[in-house]
This record gives C-alpha cells, structure tokens and sequence, in this order.
C-alpha cells in the first residue's frame, strides 16, 4: 500500500507543479522515467499544450506521419489537425471524469491499434493528464 501512496503523492506533486507551471524536481524525474520506456507518452494540460513528449512519441510522429511534434503545440498537431477528433476525446474525458480512463484506439493517421491510457494530474480540480500509447499486442 506503501507504493500506491507514494505513486499518488508523486502525480499530485507533478499536477501541483503544472498547475503553477513550475516543472520542477517532480516533473523532471518523470521525464527521466517517461524518457526511457518505447511507449508513446505525452503529458498534456487542460487546453490540450503538451508540456512533455518522450522521445519514442517523437520518433514515431515523425517516422510514421511526418509531423515534428514539439512542446508548447496543441496536441491536435499530432492528429493532422483534424478538429473531428476531438469530439471523443479521451484525455478530456479523463479531465472532466477525474478518473484514469483505458481505450483501444485505431490512430487515424497510420491504422495502427493502441492500447491509450489516460492518467489525470489532480492539483485543485485536474492541471493535466499522461497519456500513454502501447501498440496493442505489441504489433
């Protein structure tokens, strides 16, 4: 139960962190962690800025679709800007349930299926969500 704990402490200080937007020693670790997993990982906040890309979820925007993807862009940018998208959003619906949410998803943009979790960072109300992509079946 130890470990729970400390993994909630750990998210509620990275939202604390995005909410003043002072990314600091939490937000970093993260980052260390996030940076050497192949999973795609973004961390996004409430109006859909990505603070944070890992490195895989670069490569793969740019290896797959074409897109240069960098923080401070609407992640709509890693969709092809196709605002049709939006309408079923997970990760706003992770914001407004305030709740980890799971899907399988087909990306529009390449027809590959993901396993997409969604994780909200809760700081007075939700100051933003990892989103975490896994190729389904590893394929």
């Amino acid at each position: 139960m130890a470990d729970l704990n400390n993994l909630q402490r750990l998210t509620q200080e990275l939202a604390e962190e995005i909410h003043y937007e002072e990314y600091g020693h939490v937000f970093k670790l993260m980052s260390l962690i996030f940076d050497n997993v192949e999973s795609y990982v973004v961390i996004i906040d409430t109006n859909c800025k990505l603070l944070y890309i890992n490195p895989a979820a670069i490569k793969a925007c740019k290896d797959l679709v074409n897109i240069d993807i960098n923080t401070g862009d609407n992640c709509i940018k890693m969709m092809q800007s196709n605002p049709e998208l939006c309408k079923d959003c997970l990760a706003k619906s992770c914001i407004n349930q305030k709740k980890v949410l799971n899907e399988v998803t087909i990306s529009p943009n390449t027809n590959i299926k993901y396993w997409r979790t969604c994780i909200p960072l809760a700081y007075d109300g939700i100051s933003g969500v990892i989103e975490i992509l896994e190729k389904l079946n590893g394929r």
